[in-house]
């Protein structure tokens, strides 16, 4: 329904604002933020039924994220538990 340029780079909760508009015809601006909350429920569901290769399929990384994120890793021992 949505173009890869509708979704990517944006939020999880944008790309479900966008996805309501174009599918269902939905304004953002009538989606509630409970409505909203619940359609990420409904989503992370979805998502969490996958097998990893099932939610990386046709995903691409944007630049810089995983650099950013390895180093991230490294500094597991400054997080407060």
């Amino acid at each position: 329904v949505l173009e890869s340029r509708e979704f990517h780079g944006s939020t999880d909760g944008l790309i479900l604002l966008r996805l309501a508009n174009k599918a269902l015809g939905v304004e953002p601006t009538d989606v509630s933020k409970e409505t909203l909350k619940k359609m990420m429920e409904v989503m992370y569901d979805y998502i969490a039924g996958l097998s990893d290769k099932e939610v990386a399929e046709g995903i691409s990384v944007l630049p810089g994220v995983l650099d950013n994120l390895r180093t991230l890793s490294t500094m597991k021992d400054r997080v407060a538990d």
